[in-house]
């Protein structure tokens, strides 16, 4: 799913949480509901900051002269465990935790002439959320504030890994890892499906067509493996814990000057999940417990001066970013005696100055300038080469360091002005992010492959001369973006509740990279034009806005963005080519796709047989790399891709009757890209709320709210194969292919890379409905009673439609000794799309509380919370035991759970 906030609510949890229902209907005349957000995830009922009274609503003069105290203190339970329940609000593990919210103020007295004022707030804080700060100060001379947050993030308690070390940044397999293998199929080759009694025990075709079942020491060698890493794999808990301290002040000697500055110091730390491979001995990922180690400090000086119609301000900020881990290194489970190093996010620095100026010309008008200048640099040393596994560095680095330079300036002003029933804006905006890096070629092996062939460009303008085929030779690129925006905007008003609106945003946006050989953007120069109209109408009973924007975005796309990435593109390569794929490029008028067309009636020959054989992609050897990266023709990336844009939004609320109010908002979105024939090609979404308030007394309010979102994509791709001359599947005699486009292997293959049958169409729909009421009741019981009940339901679904197929070999057409296939059998079955399962997530969430008066000073505050989450995402079963050959499990499950949290406070009001 697309939501974090997906919700679950199943027919199984209705007998869970019926009873509690039934007894907050019952009690409607009664119950109590506070101002409640349409999802409840994350808030911790019962634990916010306490009321000081049955009526804490109510604002009275000598709450604002003389603020109160208060303070909250208590005990709650979990029933059980669960990371998705606590996932960003502390309340993931079983058992008792602490309540506890306080807000503490004082100084002199409101009427006295001494200013001094200071505050002591807390929340939380017996939660893994918890947040504490310390404010005083004198107005208008001097202000001070320190702040200490924590935010926990889970996100599994369920992922299993066989490796040892986690929460350091060197996994080792335990001394008993054995290398799984399916012996039957392969007896050298890795193959996680051994890890499975079933899958691993399966039958297979031998060379003569035989379904031959495994011997009797192929399944004892199963069992052992079995026996010896399955329970290696442990628990192993994933989240990270933020830490975060603030500390701010503000000096004014006089009306005119003030001195601002800030610091901060955060530290992330924790585990999460990555995925990483490795092919020294048979590719494979695992997903890892990475390590999570960062210092963020942050600070921030200005120095701000006002003047009856100047301000002025000059200030800096500096971020530091410092990675205490600068790599992750494993044991390859393909074979445990080799190892592999993937570097983690480099320490940076980013350092700004920024002006700004306002001007007030005349009552009316106004005009405000500023700019910045910004260093971002990143300059921390790479891991020695000597250190990489298999020789992915073999031929070292170019630099020691990146020396990452990036320079950011910006320059902005806006004018805003009134005449008569007129207001007017323009804007100007520009940007420049100057990406600085020095380019270099940098030579590997990926993924700790070994080194295989000669490459073409061996020797070559000071090339090793024992580069090898697969040795990518890529330049870093250095990419910078500058962008300039114009806005206009002018406002009529009808009268003084009602408003039209018109503008018009220009935004253009120039790509490039600093130091490459060739324009390595995928649009150079990409255009947004858009248009803007709105009514707006903000008295009276009923008042209500209605805006309305079409954009239209255009760039020339460029296919061959790609060869910025590879140099030796623009170098003829040994072989007998006679000119380099760059040249070739140019002179045909091609992309590195080649010629959108099937096998050749007649061999080709030249330059054209070395780039583009038998009408397929170019060869990655030929331009020094081990990947594909060339772009399919039409395919164009959302980002930069043109695009129309239609965008409606409305917002109302009617003030009916002083006892019912109804507020409601839309919004609707329509991105068509409308020259992408693959990828990205339509992406609409469309959303509304609405929320029904009634107070029949001053003391009971009954809230009702449904949102609604809905959210479409539209994308498209090719999956082609590689035109050949092949004609048979084993044998001469098996020809025939089942379904598809073609009748015979020989015409499916001669037209491998334009099959229609291998492009595909992909339409994703996101969906979310969520619908609750709440329902307050105070002053019951002698006005001393105060009854609360909030209740929401989600209901979230995903579905993945697919169109397109894929070609399947039949098992048994084989070469002999194996018989030839019957005749008319297919040697080839054409296997259509299936749509993807249906992806269901639906919550239900009951929060019923009671707060009690004992005194003008002390009141209980009582909650119960029941939250149902019941999650069907069939991604997780890619993640079991037995499912995949060359990707570790970690048989984590989607979350689902039925949760219940109790709590009890005193709250304290003085």
């Amino acid at each position: 799913m697309r939501y974090n906030n997906a919700f679950n609510f199943g027919a199984g949890s209705m007998q869970a949480v019926v009873g509690v229902f039934v007894t907050i209907s019952l009690l409607a005349a009664c119950a109590a509901a506070q101002s409640v957000p349409q999802n409840t995830r994350g808030r911790n009922p019962g634990t916010q900051v306490p009321p000081g009274s049955a009526n804490p609503a109510q604002t009275t003069a000598a709450s604002q002269t003389s603020p109160q105290k208060k303070i909250q203190s208590g005990v709650g339970g979990l029933n059980g465990s669960s990371f998705k329940f606590g996932e960003y609000n502390g309340l993931g593990n079983s058992g008792p935790f602490g309540i506890g919210n306080f807000d503490i103020r004082g100084g002199a007295a409101y009427d006295s002439k001494d200013t001094f004022r200071w505050r002591f707030q807390g929340s939380n804080v017996g939660l893994e959320d918890r947040n504490v700060s310390l404010e005083f100060g004198k107005q208008g001379r001097y202000q001070a504030r320190f702040v200490y947050d924590e935010i926990l993030a889970n996100r599994s308690n369920q992922f299993q890994t066989p490796y040892l070390g986690a929460g350091s940044n060197v996994l080792t397999l335990p001394s008993n890892w054995i290398t799984p293998k399916v012996t039957q199929v392969n007896a050298n080759s890795l193959n996680l499906r051994a890890l499975d009694p079933v899958a691993g025990a399966g039958s297979y075709y031998n060379s003569s067509g035989v379904l031959t079942a495994p011997t009797a020491a192929q399944l004892a060698a199963l069992a052992s493996t079995i026996a010896a890493d399955v329970p290696d794999f442990a628990n192993v808990n994933l989240a990270t814990r933020r830490i975060r301290g603030d500390a701010q002040f503000i000096y004014s000697p006089n009306e005119r000057l003030d001195f601002p500055a800030s610091y901060s110091h955060e530290h992330k730390g924790g585990k999460k999940a990555l995925g990483a491979v490795t092919s020294q001995v048979n590719e494979n990922s695992v997903i890892m417990p990475y390590l999570v180690d960062w210092n963020t400090d942050q600070a921030s000086a200005a120095v701000n001066y006002k003047l009856k119609k100047l301000y002025l301000s000059v200030g800096y900020y500096g971020s530091f970013f410092k990675n205490n881990t600068t790599s992750m290194t494993w044991q390859d489970i393909a074979d445990p005696t080799k190892s592999a190093t993937l570097g983690e996010e480099p320490s940076n620095q980013f350092n700004q100055f920024t002006v700004t100026a306002a001007y007030k010309l005349r009552s009316e008008a106004k005009i405000v300038i500023a700019g910045s200048y910004g260093r971002n640099t990143q300059n921390q040393a790479f891991p020695d080469p000597t250190t990489a596994q298999n020789g992915q560095l073999a031929f070292g680095l170019p630099r020691t360091s990146l020396g990452g330079l990036v320079l950011n300036s910006m320059f902005q002003a806006k004018f805003t002005t009134k005449k008569g029933h007129w207001d007017y804006l323009a804007a100007y905006r520009f940007e420049d992010r100057d990406n600085q890096t020095p380019v270099s070629i940098y030579l590997f092996q990926d993924a700790n492959e070994s080194k295989s062939g000669a490459s073409p460009f061996a020797g070559l303008n000071g090339l090793p001369a024992t580069l090898g085929s697969n040795t990518n030779i890529y330049n870093n690129r250095a990419y910078s973006k500058l962008s300039q925006q114009i806005n206009l905007e002018a406002e009529y008003a009808i009268n003084k509740a009602q408003f039209l609106q018109a503008g018009y945003d220009w935004d253009k946006t120039d790509r490039s990279c600093t130091g490459a050989w060739i324009q390595c953007s995928d649009a150079a120069v990409v255009t947004e034009n858009t248009i803007h109209a709105g009514y707006h109408k903000t008295r009276g009973v009923f008042t209500a806005r209605v805006d309305y924007d079409f954009g239209f975005r255009r760039g020339t796309y460029n296919e061959n963005a790609f060869l910025s990435l590879v140099p030796e593109a623009n170098v003829t390569p040994t072989g007998g080519a006679s000119t380099s794929v760059y040249g070739y490029l140019k002179s045909t008028g091609l992309t590195a796709f080649g010629p959108v067309a099937g096998l050749p009636s007649l061999p080709l020959t030249g330059d054209a047989a070395i780039y583009s054989p038998n009408n397929n992609i170019m060869p990655q050897a030929d331009y020094g790399s081990r990947n594909n990266i060339n772009e399919i023709p039409g395919f164009r990336k959302y980002f930069v891709a043109d695009r129309n844009r239609n965008h409606a939004r409305t917002q109302f609320e009617w003030q009916a009757t002083e006892k019912f109010s109804l507020q409601g908002t839309g919004q609707a979105t329509d991105n068509n890209y409308l020259n992408s024939k693959l990828g990205l090609r339509r992406d609409t979404a469309w959303a509304a709320t609405m929320d029904a308030s009634y107070s029949p007394k001053q003391d009971f309010i009954v809230d009702l709210f449904y949102t609604y979102d809905n959210r479409r994509y539209n994308a498209a791709g090719d999956a082609y194969g590689s035109n050949s001359a092949t004609a048979f599947q084993g044998q001469a005699a098996d020809t025939v292919v089942s379904e598809g486009c073609f009748a015979t292997i020989a015409a499916k293959n001669a037209s491998a890379k334009i099959d229609p049958c291998l492009n595909f169409i992909k339409n994703d729909r996101d969906k979310v409905d969520t619908v609750g009421f709440t329902l307050r009741k105070e002053n019951l019981a002698g006005n001393k009673l105060t009854l609360a009940n909030e209740v929401t339901y989600t209901r979230a679904r995903t579905s993945q439609g697919v169109a397109g197929g894929s070609y399947v070999n039949n098992p048994l057409a084989l070469a002999a000794p194996a018989p030839p296939l019957a005749s008319g059998t297919p040697a080839v079955f054409f296997i259509p799309a299936q749509d993807y399962p249906l992806l269901r997530n639906d919550e239900i969430s009951v929060v019923p509380s009671a707060t009690f008066v004992i005194s003008k000073s002390a009141s209980v505050q009582g909650f119960y919370w029941f939250q149902k989450l019941m999650a069907s995402d069939w991604s997780y079963l890619g993640l079991q035991y037995g499912t995949g050959t060359n990707y570790m499990p970690t048989n984590e499950k989607a979350p689902s759970y039925a949760m219940h949290v109790a709590g009890l406070s005193l709250n304290w009001t003085f």
